[in-house]
């Protein structure tokens, strides 16, 4: 009983990997309504500005960069940057529409180009650059190793929040890329004191390439035992504690495929990813993969040996 309940937990978590991973954001139908309604806006030539501006942040939030570049280009082409709705007119700042295009710029890889609008918003009068303007910015940086500038732009970032930690754990990054060794585990472990869940993003891509692995592993594992036992011409497949029909096993390991496939197409595709401003966030792969070895270590280590012979009582896989 103890086995089939692990069993039923190892799908359950095999189904929250993916939203774990990368979840769609709950607003999608939102935007692409807002993006509908704008576009009209556009079509009639009624309200550029604002219909350029909230388009351009909701293709952004759709993981649309380049549309959504397109459409902060508009905004910055007219003049005046007038937008009108039910709040009245107020002018639109250009150090935000800078901001929100280095954003799309770094999504794209394109860090030159992220860099000079990081620097634009950050010198545009009147624009207060948020923490996260220059975390990022270290980060386009770091991808180019330029890493005394980086550690300038997290210089910046920490002074505007002096509890930032991913800024923190970045900067510390650099300096071990620099190899000054003291102030990389400074700032690493003041990190990780600010925030226990901190994970670098090559933490996350081993984690989750691990679960993975497991997956397939598990999922060729189940297939095995259910051909073998298919093959020996057992009555029930012994998978866990309860010998489940062949119809469940089979329904078991094409869920699992099918959830592995997906969740794998979804971290491969842009378009599944949520865009968040600061991207060096939490790991739910630690997390997933832990649960995930918890629930089946046991099944293999008490059940699911691939050993098969049979006794006089008749063919049976053990």
């Amino acid at each position: 009983m103890k086995l089939r309940l692990r069993a039923f937990s190892l799908l359950i978590l095999w189904f929250l990997a993916p939203v774990m991973a990368s979840a769609a954001p709950d607003t999608t139908a939102e935007y692409q309504k807002m993006i509908t309604e704008w576009s009209d806006d556009i079509s009639k030539g009624r309200n550029l500005p604002c219909a350029y501006h909230r388009r351009g942040f909701a293709y952004m939030k759709l993981q649309d960069f380049e549309k959504a570049i397109r459409d902060f280009q508009k905004v910055r082409q007219l003049d005046p940057i007038i937008c009108h709705d039910e709040k009245g007119a107020y002018g639109i700042n250009m150090g935000q529409v800078h901001y929100l295009e280095g954003i799309c710029w770094y999504e794209l890889n394109t860090f030159a180009q992220a860099i000079l609008h990081f620097k634009n918003a950050a010198a545009t009068d009147g624009y207060v650059a948020p923490k996260s303007l220059y975390y990022l910015m270290g980060k386009s940086y770091g991808y180019q190793s330029n890493f005394k500038d980086a550690i300038s732009a997290y210089d910046k970032a920490i002074a505007i929040d002096s509890k930032y930690a991913e800024a923190y754990y970045a900067r510390g990054l650099v300096y071990g890329r620099l190899g000054i060794q003291h102030k990389k585990r400074q700032d690493k472990s003041y990190a990780r004191y600010l925030d226990p869940g901190l994970t670098s993003e090559g933490d996350r891509a081993i984690v989750s390439g691990l679960a993975f692995a497991f997956g397939v592993f598990l999922i060729l594992f189940l297939l095995l035992r259910t051909i073998s036992g298919m093959l020996f011409k057992v009555k029930e497949p012994v998978l866990v504690k309860g010998r489940p029909s062949y119809p469940v096993s089979l329904l078991l390991i094409t869920t699992l495929s099918s959830m592995l496939y997906f969740g794998w197409l979804g971290y491969l595709s842009p378009a599944a990813k949520v865009h968040v401003p600061d991207p060096q966030a939490h790991s739910g792969s630690h997390l997933f993969l832990a649960l995930s070895l918890v629930a089946g270590a046991p099944c293999v280590r008490e059940r699911c040996r691939l050993k098969f012979y049979i006794e006089k009582r008749g063919p049976e896989v053990t």
